[in-house]
């Protein structure tokens, strides 16, 4: 696909895919790479992505790729992928569970409750996962509002869903070929 969203300063977004809805934060990079019946695979590239996992079966795949870590996400949950300015992969697990394959090819399971840091020097750790933030709690309220108008999609495929783009915050910022928030305005 390709389409790529960038919000700027004082702005968040929302992409509704289907089986998940993906929430971004303020000065933050991500690209769709693939949404189909067999996949939906995410890129990060800066910033932090709260993505709430409604179906994990039917959508097939589900994958966010960031500078050095493949995170796969393997439930339905909710989950927080950040790339901070010098490259480092944070992926905490608020409920769910996730594999993520480090930059160096090491592979290793994160469950409910753990947060795993890969650097970019290869380095990886795994911690309990912190006390929610401010878009953490944003999101979670995001995903309560979800909760309660989702019910009359749920027969709808992955495919069909179309992205929702809501800035609760700013305005965004525009360009000749980005729309509020950044969004790409070519659509397919």
């Amino acid at each position: 696909m390709g389409d790529a969203l960038w919000s700027d300063t004082g702005s968040r977004a929302e992409m509704d895919l289907g089986p998940a809805v993906v929430r971004v934060d303020a000065r933050s990079s991500v690209a769709l790479l693939d949404l189909s019946d067999r996949a939906i695979q995410l890129r990060l590239d800066a910033g932090s992505v709260d993505i709430s996992v409604n179906d994990a079966s039917g959508s097939g795949a589900f994958e966010i790729d960031a500078p050095n870590a493949a995170v796969l996400l393997l439930r339905a949950g909710e989950y927080r992928l950040s790339v901070d300015n010098a490259g480092n992969t944070s992926v905490a697990v608020r409920s769910g569970q996730a594999t993520v394959q480090s930059g160096d090819q090491q592979t290793m399971n994160l469950a409910t409750g753990q947060r795993g840091f890969y650097g970019m020097n290869g380095s990886y750790a795994v911690a309990q996962a912190g006390a929610p933030d401010d878009f953490d709690r944003w999101s979670q309220q995001r995903q309560a509002h979800w909760t309660t108008i989702r019910p009359w999609r749920s027969t709808c495929p992955a495919t069909w869903s179309a992205m929702r783009i809501s800035t609760t915050m700013g305005s965004g910022n525009r360009s000749p070929t980005m729309g509020p928030s950044g969004f790409r305005r070519r659509w397919r």
